[in-house]
């Protein structure tokens, strides 16, 4: 049970941290938001019990008195709340590609943080996924997906801020389960999926 609940919220690290302007400590595995009281703080004391490094966010005027009684969890200052922040980061559009994703939430933040940025994402990373909706032949929609999944050398070139050579990586990183966007495009037309020119009107340079 405490581990399923580790890994439910561990998902949430780089989406929703990242994108509401927090800076996660890199030593932390799992981020908490609402986590002062109720599900949230008995999460984090499952978490830490388990012995898994966990942090809350919390506003400065937050009660943290049940937070600090538990051994193993850090607290993060800010508020995810700040809809400004929050739009900054999704209303460009650019996220139909596992890197176009990490780069859009890199540039959102101003340059004198954003090493720290590509700091928490090479420490915390597990993966991107990036859904392309494409018409499907008959009707409705199929999705294409690309799929970065993070690993030392990922972790190295976020680090050192070389997002042109994560496509790379990818490439040869598929019996990770990398996938990239064009392939699978390729493949969705290959199956009757998709027609060509539909394919070909979502595909990247």
């Amino acid at each position: 049970m405490r581990e399923s609940i580790g890994r439910i919220v561990s998902q949430w690290i780089i989406a929703t941290a990242i994108a509401c302007g927090s800076v996660m400590p890199a030593t932390a595995d799992t981020l908490i938001f609402g986590g002062t009281r109720g599900v949230g703080l008995e999460t984090a004391r499952l978490i830490a019990e388990a012995g898994e490094a966990v942090t809350v966010m919390v506003r400065d005027t937050s009660d943290v008195t049940a937070l600090n009684e538990i051994d193993g969890v850090s607290l993060a200052y800010g508020d995810a709340m700040v809809p400004a922040t929050i739009a900054a980061a999704f209303e460009s559009g650019e996220f139909d590609t596992a890197i176009s994703t990490l780069s859009r939430i890199v540039d959102m933040f101003p340059a004198g943080q954003q090493n720290q940025i590509r700091t928490v994402l090479a420490d915390s990373l597990k993966g991107v996924v990036a859904q392309t909706l494409c018409k499907r032949i008959g009707g409705g929609r199929v999705a294409a997906l690309e799929i970065l999944i993070s690993d030392t050398g990922v972790a190295s070139l976020l680090r050192e801020g070389k997002t042109q050579q994560l496509m790379s990586a990818m490439q040869t990183g598929k019996s990770l389960g990398n996938r990239v966007l064009n392939e699978e495009l390729t493949r969705l037309v290959a199956e009757g999926l998709v027609e060509a020119q539909e394919a070909l009107s979502k595909s990247v340079d």
